[in-house]
């Protein structure tokens, strides 16, 4: 004669005026997807600023720097030479800075719109000097690296 096992009584939930029976393991599932949620929610805010407060720490630091040594170089590019360094060097590693980074290089378009409208009010200077212009910003590095590999391939090279 088998027995009969009893499986825990259903929990009746009244949703939309309809009667909907939870097993108590779909209950334990709701009670920690929500507590899942809540958890990767606080997670994400946590590795977020983690990962300002080491940019902002660089930019910190470099200020610092620049001020005790009276260094006439701009703070936020030591900043960043430092920032360099440190991801080079191996001591920080680069999914750290994922979190805050990835939000500012996704709007970083907005802060060249300034710089945008800046330049519709000289178009007036930019087209009374457009050949000079072209010849900056074309020729030059054209020139450049025609040159660079003129010198590059008259060197001895050994393989």
């Amino acid at each position: 004669m088998a027995v009969k096992r009893n499986k825990p009584g259903p929990i009746v939930q009244e949703a939309n005026g309809n009667k909907v029976a939870l097993c108590a393991s779909q209950i334990a599932s709701r009670i920690t997807q929500g507590l899942i949620t809540n958890v990767s929610i606080m997670m994400i805010a946590l590795r977020f600023i983690a990962s300002l407060a080491i940019l902002i720490g660089c930019l910190w630091a470099a200020r610092l720097i620049t001020a005790s040594f009276a260094l006439n170089l701009p703070a936020p590019l030591l900043g960043l030479l430092l920032l360099f360094g440190l991801l080079q060097s191996g001591l920080l590693r680069s999914e750290y800075l994922l979190p805050s980074c990835s939000p500012i290089l996704k709007y970083m378009a907005l802060f060249f719109i300034p710089a945008g409208v800046g330049l519709i009010n000289y178009l007036a200077i930019f087209s009374q000097y457009a050949w000079l212009l072209i010849s900056v910003l074309i020729l030059v590095p054209t020139l450049g690296l025609l040159l660079a590999g003129k010198l590059a391939s008259q060197g001895r090279f050994y393989d």
